[in-house]
C-alpha cells in the first residue's frame, strides 16, 4: 500500500491479543486511529506525509484487519485504549 521504505510493519502480543501497527519517521509521536470498520490503511495518504517530521503509528485495532479477532475479548473503548497504551509503552511514547 505505502509504496516507501520509510516505515514497519510489527506486531505486538498484549493481554493475550496480537495487534498489529505500522510505525516509521522520527520526531515527536502522532497516532492514527482508524474507524469502523476501517483499518490503518485509511491513513496510507497521510502516514507517508506525517513521517517526514513525526514518529507515525498506525494500528490495526483489535479485531481489525491483521490484528487477532478473539470472540472473548473485551472491545470496550477503555480496553483498545489500555492495549494502545502498551504498544506505545513499547515503543517508549509517552
Amino acid at each position: 500500500m505505502l509504496r516507501s521504505t520509510s516505515f514497519t510493519e510489527r506486531f505486538a502480543n498484549v493481554n493475550g491479543v496480537r495487534l498489529r501497527y505500522l510505525v516509521g519517521g522520527q520526531g515527536s509521536a502522532v497516532v492514527l486511529l482508524h474507524g469502523f470498520p476501517e483499518y490503518w490503511a485509511i491513513w496510507r495518504h497521510q502516514f507517508r506525509d506525517l513521517c517526514r517530521d513525526h514518529l507515525v503509528i498506525a494500528p490495526d485495532l483489535l479485531g481489525f484487519n491483521l490484528s487477532s479477532r478473539p470472540r472473548a475479548q473485551d472491545y470496550a473503548a477503555a480496553a483498545v485504549a489500555d492495549e494502545l497504551v502498551a504498544v506505545l509503552d513499547r515503543l517508549h511514547v509517552g
